[in-house]
């Protein structure tokens, strides 16, 4: 017999999640990150408001969480008005600089201190606890003014057909969408992001050990930039310790100077990427070794930029993987674009039997239709 106050909150939360209809993830992970289940052996939820979605995501315990609505969190940690600097030019299409740890006195000291206001949530991302699915539902699963953060040690999770946009554009350390820092099994999958003030994918110091980001939508246009234009600066950086990256089915678009850069001895697999409208470098790399192959660079000004780490990319097919990866490489197309120059193929023997499938790059011209959150759920 049950006394009399003793249901408790947990009673009713058990019963909700129970009624819940589970969404399951499409496809599977390939690669590095190809162990990554995520929430698998969870229930499923769907959070109402921005204090739920935020507390699933740190839930103890495997978890689906479903996303079929906009979270907007822009104003929900107050505004911040203080002093920054104009580290470029001051001028209406220039990025201003947050004074991030005292940023702009030990990086830029000359540089004009300005004023400026922007939205404090962005620079507090969304912690993301082990063994996670966040799943969004059709173009409904929106984040906006917030990124994801995935550290310390975190474990399988999987994002999926989400977009995050609006992370105070305007400036330099204005936020990132996604954050990796010391993880493990990490599948980042058919997300777009867009309008953001720092990275859109980053890897921090921490080591990152089987992660694979697939049929992402990277949109570098924005309203300001380092040069002054229209073309986001250095939106992707994988530069953990000796991380393991499987970038596959990438879709990067309109960006400017190292849209990619890698380093920290990491191993990254690039396989049947497009980077279009690119002001270049496209890839830049320091202490790493890239494994690039099927992809197509079209109308990229700069393909590599500087280049201190070990790259291997082909541009045609060719059979010296073959003992590595158990099949060939697959040759790369350079559309108004310079080819990248190979430097050693010891990015080959790194990757090795992890590599992912990868197709002629003739077959991957629709990125642009297909990349991002186009997932029908």
């Amino acid at each position: 017999m049950m006394l009399k106050g003793s249901f408790k909150l947990g009673n009713c939360l058990a019963a909700v999640l129970s009624t819940v209809k589970a969404v399951a993830i499409i496809g599977k992970s390939e690669g590095f990150g190809s162990k990554a289940s995520g929430g698998v052996a969870g229930p499923t939820v769907t959070p109402s408001n921005t204090v739920e979605l935020t507390r699933y995501l740190v839930q103890e315990g495997p978890l689906n969480i479903v996303v079929e609505k906009t979270f907007d969190f822009r104003e929900l940690q107050g505004i911040a008005w203080e002093c920054g600097c104009a580290p470029y030019e001051i001028a209406s299409m220039c990025q201003l600089a947050i004074n991030k740890r005292g940023w702009c006195q030990t990086v830029q000291p000359a540089a004009p201190m300005v004023a400026m206001e922007y939205q404090k949530a962005s620079l507090y991302p969304l912690v993301v606890s082990s063994d996670k699915s966040v799943l969004g539902v059709s173009k409904k699963g929106i984040i906006r003014g917030k990124g994801f953060l995935m550290a310390d040690g975190t474990t399988n999770v999987i994002l999926q057909n989400l977009e995050i946009k609006n992370l105070n554009a305007r400036y330099k350390w204005g936020g990132d969408a996604i954050t990796l820092d010391g993880t493990s099994n990490i599948w980042i999958d058919h997300i777009k992001t867009s309008s953001i003030g720092g990275h859109h994918i980053v890897t921090r110091n921490g080591t990152n050990a089987g992660v694979t980001m697939s049929n992402n939508f990277i949109e570098g246009q924005t309203n300001w930039s380092p040069r002054c234009d229209t073309y986001h600066h250095r939106p992707l950086s994988f530069t953990g310790a000796n991380d393991t990256i499987t970038f596959r089915n990438n879709y990067i678009h309109h960006a400017g100077d190292r849209s990619l850069t890698l380093g920290g001895n990491s191993v990254v697999h690039l396989v049947n990427n497009l980077w279009f409208d690119i002001t270049g470098p496209a890839i830049e790399s320091q202490s790493s070794y890239a494994l690039l192959e099927g992809s197509v660079f079209s109308h990229v000004k700069a393909t590599v930029g500087k280049t201190e780490g070990s790259i291997w990319a082909p541009t045609t097919d060719d059979k010296s993987c073959e003992a590595a990866l158990g099949r060939s490489c697959i040759g790369n197309i350079y559309e108004n674009s310079s080819s990248i120059p190979s430097n050693g193929g010891q990015p080959i023997e790194k990757v090795g039997k992890r590599a992912a499938k990868a197709v002629p790059p003739t077959r991957i011209r629709n990125l642009d239709e297909t990349a991002g959150n186009t997932l029908l759920k």
